[in-house]
């Protein structure tokens, strides 16, 4: 239906995992049954019913996927590891890796994803894309700030603690931070982008470079609205991307 209304503008993120706290997942799957071993399957299937070009003898030959147009939206596999890679390159969709979980490995899975790549139905060759997080304001001080209430949030979240929101900077100024603590965010910072506008471009091209990534998307916890409009605006005119 997207599709439909807007043509050429829909992207379709898939993942295998359902993402969110364990408790949110567990009400949005109570009484369902799941199979990740299927989930190759799934994606194949998904280009034929947006193809019409299911098998006569397919389980689900008679199904259509409505309202039938001219274009269908372009499938991501978004993931964080090898494996995803691995589907990605074997289904021919386009793929989207999760950098800023800072899992390990994510080069090497790009790098994967690029050489084993099967044209298909979706993508007749590779594409894909790092999600970054990414800290910008006019001075190096100030982004570093920014950066602090996402640094305090992920912290929680790997304590499993629910949050409704990012934390303030007042917040994380207040928090007995404890050594240990403290060396966790210092290793999660390498995977931060944190910098003046120049800074930030700079390190956003080389990460690019290394990934062998087509394009960057950026998340920013910051918790000030306004001071996140900010940076994503001095990003944008970084690379010259700011429209009037």
């Amino acid at each position: 239906m997207l599709e439909a209304l807007h043509p050429g503008r829909i992207d379709l993120g898939i993942g295998r995992a359902p993402g969110g706290m364990p408790i949110a997942s567990r009400a949005l799957n109570e009484g369902k049954s799941s199979n990740v071993q299927f989930f190759p399957q799934q994606i194949a299937d998904l280009g034929g019913y947006f193809h019409e070009q299911l098998p006569e003898d397919h389980r689900f030959a008679s199904l259509v996927a409505g309202p039938s147009v001219p274009t269908v939206p372009e499938v991501w596999l978004l993931g964080s590891s090898s494996e995803g890679a691995r589907i990605a390159a074997a289904q021919g969709t386009a793929y989207a890796f999760a950098q800023f979980f800072g899992t390990p490995g994510g080069e090497e899975a790009m790098k994967h994803y690029r050489r084993h790549f099967k044209p298909s139905i979706l993508n007749d060759k590779p594409h894909s894309m790092i999600a970054v997080l990414a800290f910008c304001a006019e001075t190096e001080e100030a982004a570093a700030d920014l950066a602090r209430s996402n640094e305090l949030f992920f912290l929680r979240l790997g304590r499993g603690l629910e949050q409704n929101s990012f934390p303030s900077l007042e917040t994380v100024n207040n928090y007995p931070f404890t050594a240990m603590e403290m060396e966790q965010i210092r290793q999660r910072r390498s995977f931060s982008i944190v910098g003046t506008p120049d800074q930030v471009k700079d390190k956003i091209t080389a990460m690019a470079e290394r990934y062998e990534a087509d394009e960057v998307i950026i998340a920013s916890a910051i918790h000030s609205f306004e001071d996140r409009l900010r940076s994503f605006s001095l990003i944008a005119e970084a690379f010259n991307l700011k429209q009037d």
